[in-house]
């Protein structure tokens, strides 16, 4: 049996201690992991605070190293101040650049506030129908504000076929999540809309997704529902 020499031997206790600190390193970094999001999340909050209270360049001294590090808010919200031009001369390329990369992560608020962006032309120009795309993302997604923006644009028909019963079933959504103006709007529409086309909102509102491949029940199961609707009112 060969015998291992000393020279061996301390190669192998050298790379047994080796490992041994890099999985106590490692060990050290996943632990730490959870501990800084929450810090990071905490100085986010930070930096909202400082932004309402128009405090523009201290928040965006704390959004900035925070942003460049990947933190998807802080994306989102030094979008905000550069499209804005708050506490810095207004750069819409450098704030569709940071709403884009956030979205791409999946920032319901940065899809929300590119279709924002693109709806109205600030500082880009205006493209109803890219608004729309954006708009309907962040609506999917479950934000209120877009939803409620979305079912605008349905009741208007800007940039999307002018559909009442789409655009009631948004508001409906909007409104069911505390959206007032939305509120409002879907009663406005509620008029126009016939039975039929009262259960199909119902129909599409109560599925959520409001994407164009879903269609509504057979007519029987149309009146039923509206029906339910209108002894509900």
């Amino acid at each position: 049996m060969q015998r291992i020499s000393r020279i061996d031997l301390f190669w192998i206790l050298f790379a047994a201690g080796m490992m041994a600190i890099a999985v106590t390193l490692l060990t050290q970094k996943f632990n730490a992991l959870p501990a800084l999001e929450a810090s990071r999340g905490a100085s986010v909050k930070l930096a909202v605070a400082e932004l309402d209270s128009y405090h523009y360049r201290a928040a965006r001294r704390i959004l900035s190293p925070l942003a460049h590090a990947g933190n998807v808010q802080a994306e989102t919200w030094l979008g905000y101040l550069d499209a804005n031009g708050l506490g810095t001369s207004p750069n819409a390329t450098e704030g569709v650049a940071w709403y884009e990369k956030a979205a791409g992560s999946g920032d319901v608020l940065a899809d929300r506030r590119l279709g924002q962006l693109y709806l109205n032309g600030t500082g880009v120009l205006q493209n109803v129908e890219q608004a729309r795309e954006w708009l309907q993302r962040a609506a999917v997604g479950g934000d209120p504000v877009s939803q409620r923006l979305l079912g605008e644009l349905y009741a208007k028909g800007l940039g999307v076929p002018k559909d009442a019963t789409r655009a009631y079933a948004w508001l409906d959504l909007a409104a069911s999540r505390g959206d007032n103006l939305a509120a409002r709007e879907r009663d406005a529409l509620l008029p126009s809309l016939s039975p039929s086309e009262l259960s199909q909102a119902a129909y599409l509102a109560q599925n959520g997704s409001q994407t164009s491949n879903v269609k509504p029940p057979g007519e029987a199961s149309q009146t039923k529902l509206a029906a339910n609707i209108a002894a509900a009112r």
